[in-house]
């Protein structure tokens, strides 16, 4: 998964969007784009070894297993 792929451009023209989240229906993989001044420098990706992903825009983390509740392994 990229951002580049993934993302339409539009969302980190947003001057408000702090951080933005790709979640992957394929694999156990989840990235968390963060905002460094103009650009979104910072990436945080988490896979199957982490318990959870710190979502920090919005003070909060999520386990990664209420993430893909649900979701059947391909």
């Amino acid at each position: 998964m990229t951002q580049h792929a993934r993302v339409p451009f539009n969302y980190p023209k947003l001057a408000s969007l702090r951080e933005y989240v790709l979640v992957s229906p394929d694999e156990v993989r989840v990235e968390v784009f963060r905002r460094v001044g103009t650009a979104f420098g910072e990436v945080a990706i988490h896979g199957p070894e982490d318990t959870g992903v710190d979502l920090m825009s919005v003070d909060a983390a999520v386990p990664l297993a209420e993430i893909y509740a649900g979701v059947v392994a391909r």
